[in-house]
């Protein structure tokens, strides 16, 4: 068992997840991801797993398309098969909800 951590990381959702990747790849030594349970057993593996790119800053816009992008290249980038599948969706609403 570990006893040191240079970066400890709690929770194993996509936040906890991606944190503890990146920070691994920056060339952060002994990296370690906490989790209660098992990986995404919390809100992200309850979450419909949409990527989507409709938002109102272009930050935000800016962030879902390089996480678009590292879904499309995931294999490459990280390794393995994410089961990421482009795909569309339709939004509905009444007149009275549409702007």
């Amino acid at each position: 068992m570990i006893a040191t951590a240079d970066a400890v990381v709690i929770g194993g959702g996509c936040m906890g997840a991606s944190t503890a990747y990146f920070l691994a790849r920056r060339g952060v030594k002994n990296v370690v991801l906490l989790e209660r349970r098992h990986l995404a057993s919390g809100p992200t593996g309850k979450s419909s797993a949409v990527v989507r790119q409709h938002y109102p800053l272009k930050e935000l816009v800016a962030t879902s398309l390089k996480s678009l992008r590292m879904f499309e290249d995931f294999d490459e980038v990280v390794g393995g098969d994410p089961g990421f599948v482009r795909t569309g969706y339709v939004l509905l609403a009444s007149d009275a909800h549409r702007n």
